[in-house]
Protein backbone atom coordinates (compact mmCIF):
# COMPACT_ATOMS: atom_id res chain seq x y z
CA UNK A 1 0.00 0.00 0.00
CA UNK A 2 1.30 3.20 -1.10
CA UNK A 3 0.39 4.95 2.41
CA UNK A 4 2.24 2.36 4.31
CA UNK A 5 5.25 2.97 2.24
CA UNK A 6 5.02 7.20 2.66
CA UNK A 7 4.57 6.21 6.74
CA UNK A 8 7.48 3.61 6.67
CA UNK A 9 10.04 6.47 4.97
CA UNK A 10 8.88 9.86 6.49
CA UNK A 11 8.91 7.24 9.94
CA UNK A 12 5.41 8.74 10.96
CA UNK A 13 2.57 6.42 12.73
CA UNK A 14 -1.07 6.63 12.20
CA UNK A 15 -4.22 5.95 14.10
CA UNK A 16 -8.07 6.28 12.78
CA UNK A 17 -10.83 7.48 14.33
CA UNK A 18 -13.92 6.31 12.64
CA UNK A 19 -17.62 6.43 12.29
CA UNK A 20 -19.48 5.65 9.20
CA UNK A 21 -17.38 3.08 7.64
CA UNK A 22 -17.17 1.15 10.85
CA UNK A 23 -13.48 0.41 10.71
CA UNK A 24 -13.12 0.00 6.85
CA UNK A 25 -9.91 2.17 6.57
CA UNK A 26 -8.02 0.53 9.60
CA UNK A 27 -8.61 -2.79 7.65
CA UNK A 28 -7.49 -2.04 4.48
CA UNK A 29 -4.25 0.12 6.59
CA UNK A 30 -3.60 -3.28 8.58
CA UNK A 31 -4.51 -5.57 5.52
CA UNK A 32 -0.73 -4.99 4.41
CA UNK A 33 2.22 -7.46 6.37
CA UNK A 34 4.28 -5.20 8.36
CA UNK A 35 1.44 -2.76 9.01
CA UNK A 36 2.67 -2.52 12.85
CA UNK A 37 5.22 -0.51 11.87
CA UNK A 38 2.77 2.27 11.18
CA UNK A 39 -0.69 1.44 12.26
CA UNK A 40 -1.30 2.01 15.96
CA UNK A 41 -4.71 1.69 16.28
CA UNK A 42 -8.22 2.88 16.29
CA UNK A 43 -11.75 4.42 17.83
CA UNK A 44 -14.87 3.52 16.11
CA UNK A 45 -17.00 5.86 17.58
CA UNK A 46 -20.56 5.77 15.81
CA UNK A 47 -22.40 6.54 19.01
CA UNK A 48 -22.07 10.59 19.85
CA UNK A 49 -21.09 8.90 23.30
CA UNK A 50 -18.46 7.48 22.21
CA UNK A 51 -17.25 10.63 20.39
CA UNK A 52 -17.83 12.73 23.42
CA UNK A 53 -16.42 10.42 26.14
CA UNK A 54 -13.80 8.81 24.35
CA UNK A 55 -12.13 11.22 22.11
CA UNK A 56 -13.20 14.01 24.06
CA UNK A 57 -15.76 16.02 21.46
CA UNK A 58 -17.45 19.07 23.51
CA UNK A 59 -20.91 17.95 24.08
CA UNK A 60 -21.35 21.41 22.75
CA UNK A 61 -20.17 21.12 19.49
CA UNK A 62 -22.28 18.39 18.72
CA UNK A 63 -25.49 20.49 20.22
CA UNK A 64 -24.13 23.61 18.28
CA UNK A 65 -22.83 22.22 15.02
CA UNK A 66 -24.10 18.59 15.32
CA UNK A 67 -22.41 15.56 14.78
CA UNK A 68 -21.44 15.92 11.18
CA UNK A 69 -19.28 18.58 10.93
CA UNK A 70 -16.39 19.58 10.40
CA UNK A 71 -15.81 20.85 14.23
CA UNK A 72 -16.63 17.79 15.58
CA UNK A 73 -14.23 15.45 13.16
CA UNK A 74 -11.67 17.60 13.75
CA UNK A 75 -11.94 17.14 17.73
CA UNK A 76 -12.19 13.17 16.43
CA UNK A 77 -8.79 13.33 15.20
CA UNK A 78 -7.21 15.34 17.40
CA UNK A 79 -8.46 12.99 20.32
CA UNK A 80 -7.67 9.94 18.82
CA UNK A 81 -4.20 10.93 18.39
CA UNK A 82 -3.95 11.66 21.69
CA UNK A 83 -5.06 8.83 23.29
CA UNK A 84 -3.22 6.64 21.04
CA UNK A 85 -0.16 9.27 21.25
CA UNK A 86 0.00 8.60 17.25
CA UNK A 87 1.82 11.16 14.73
CA UNK A 88 -1.06 11.14 12.35
CA UNK A 89 -4.72 10.32 12.85
CA UNK A 90 -7.39 10.41 9.69
CA UNK A 91 -10.81 10.53 10.98
CA UNK A 92 -14.05 10.56 9.61
CA UNK A 93 -17.95 10.91 9.88
CA UNK A 94 -21.26 10.93 7.41
CA UNK A 95 -24.57 12.27 6.91
CA UNK A 96 -27.10 9.60 5.45
CA UNK A 97 -30.37 10.99 6.23
CA UNK A 98 -32.74 12.96 4.33
CA UNK A 99 -35.75 14.58 6.14
CA UNK A 100 -37.64 18.02 5.17
CA UNK A 101 -35.71 19.83 8.06
CA UNK A 102 -32.00 18.58 7.19
CA UNK A 103 -31.81 20.70 3.70
CA UNK A 104 -28.94 21.62 4.46
CA UNK A 105 -27.17 18.01 4.88
CA UNK A 106 -27.59 16.44 2.14
CA UNK A 107 -27.57 12.52 1.88
CA UNK A 108 -23.69 11.22 1.77
CA UNK A 109 -22.18 13.68 3.11
CA UNK A 110 -18.88 13.25 5.04
CA UNK A 111 -16.34 15.20 6.88
CA UNK A 112 -12.90 14.20 6.92
CA UNK A 113 -9.90 14.83 8.81
CA UNK A 114 -6.52 14.17 9.37
CA UNK A 115 -4.53 15.81 12.90
CA UNK A 116 -0.76 16.09 12.73
CA UNK A 117 1.13 17.98 15.44
CA UNK A 118 1.20 21.25 12.96
CA UNK A 119 -2.61 21.55 11.93
CA UNK A 120 -5.93 19.75 11.19
CA UNK A 121 -6.68 19.82 7.61
CA UNK A 122 -10.46 18.41 7.03
CA UNK A 123 -12.29 18.04 3.75
CA UNK A 124 -16.19 17.76 2.54
CA UNK A 125 -17.47 15.37 0.26
CA UNK A 126 -20.85 14.51 -1.04
CA UNK A 127 -21.93 11.29 -2.43
CA UNK A 128 -24.95 9.24 -3.35
CA UNK A 129 -27.60 7.54 -1.10
CA UNK A 130 -26.38 4.01 -1.42
CA UNK A 131 -24.41 2.75 1.92
CA UNK A 132 -22.07 0.14 0.69
CA UNK A 133 -21.07 2.46 -2.41
CA UNK A 134 -20.52 5.07 -0.22
CA UNK A 135 -18.34 3.31 2.51
CA UNK A 136 -15.75 2.29 -0.78
CA UNK A 137 -15.83 5.79 -1.35
CA UNK A 138 -15.61 7.69 2.13
CA UNK A 139 -12.81 4.95 2.73
CA UNK A 140 -10.82 6.40 -0.41
CA UNK A 141 -11.41 10.13 -0.01
CA UNK A 142 -10.02 9.08 3.64
CA UNK A 143 -6.90 7.34 2.45
CA UNK A 144 -6.20 10.29 0.07
CA UNK A 145 -6.41 13.17 2.23
CA UNK A 146 -3.94 11.10 4.36
CA UNK A 147 -1.81 10.49 1.69
CA UNK A 148 -1.68 13.80 0.77
CA UNK A 149 -0.96 14.83 4.10
CA UNK A 150 2.30 12.62 4.78
CA UNK A 151 3.49 13.93 1.39
CA UNK A 152 2.86 18.08 2.50
CA UNK A 153 4.37 17.28 6.28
Amino acid sequence: MVIGKLLKSSDKTVCTAESCTGGEVAHLLTSVAGSSAYYKGSVIAYANSVKTQLLGVGEEIIEKHGAVSQETVKDMAIGARKIIKNRLCCGHIRYRRTRWWDRDKASGTIWIAVASGKEVICEKHVFGNDRNTNINRFTLAALNLLRKQIIKS
